[in-house]
């Protein structure tokens, strides 16, 4: 632990303490407290060096320390209260850092490798064998709901035999797969309505409509056709 650079300093303490010294006991005594702080307990002749020609204080400030001797058997003088207040400050600083290391390792996220997930090869063909089987269910449904053709001839006022072959050619024509499986109906009106109307702004699939010159000569056929079976008219 790396050594601490402070203390709590008491004023009202040192000034009691210090009240029967001179100006120059006091900074002697400073002196000697400074130096036990970084040194630790100091020697006589430590003592000497420290004070210099101010040996005489030594005198008087010789009651504010403690004699002991230490482990290479000299005898060294320390102040007690600056051991205890030293002490203090050392037991706090280690209190804090636990604190701090206890919150740093609660706070820091543990990291957990994220495994990639590998393709299954047989969930990719039950995924293309389900989408076929769907599709393919909506496709027959189109061809074979029976209310809504009615209601699609009425509404566009052509026979059933002709609905039924322009919903063949609907199919061949066109290129509907994936999300839009489900709206056979809906693109098959826009598809009607184009077609009926010589226009061909509508585009029903992500690759757009696939266009062939049979579907092109079929579709031509049959407006001749729808407009001989409509009710009410007569070829001319």
């Amino acid at each position: 632990m790396a050594k601490d650079p402070a203390m709590l300093w008491y004023w009202n303490d040192w000034t009691g303490g210090t009240m029967t010294l001179t100006r120059h006991q006091k900074g002697c005594y400073i002196d000697l407290l400074a130096a036990q702080f970084n040194q630790g307990p100091l020697s006589l002749e430590q003592v000497k060096t420290l004070l210099g020609t101010d040996q005489a204080s030594w005198t008087v400030l010789r009651a504010k320390f403690k004699k002991k001797v230490n482990s290479d058997g000299i005898e060294v003088f320390f102040n007690e209260r600056m051991v205890t207040e030293k002490e203090k400050r050392r037991l706090f600083s280690e209190k804090q850092t636990q604190k701090v290391n206890k919150r740093w390792q609660k706070d820091t996220p543990v990291y957990t490798p994220v495994i990639p997930k590998i393709e299954n090869e047989d969930e990719d063909k039950n995924e293309i064998k389900n989408d076929f089987v769907n599709t393919n269910s909506k496709k027959e449904e189109f061809l074979t709901n029976q209310k809504w053709k009615e209601q699609f001839c009425m509404a566009k006022n052509i026979q059933m035999a002709a609905l039924e072959k322009l919903q063949k050619e609907f199919i061949i024509d066109t290129d509907l797969k994936g999300e839009f499986v489900d709206s056979y109906k809906r693109y098959f009106t826009n598809w009607f309505n184009s077609k009926h109307n010589g226009t061909h702004k509508h585009s029903f699939t992500k690759s757009s409509v696939r266009k062939s010159s049979g579907a092109e000569k079929l579709l031509n056929s049959l407006k001749d056709d729808i407009a001989a079976l409509r009710p009410g008219q007569q070829n001319n």
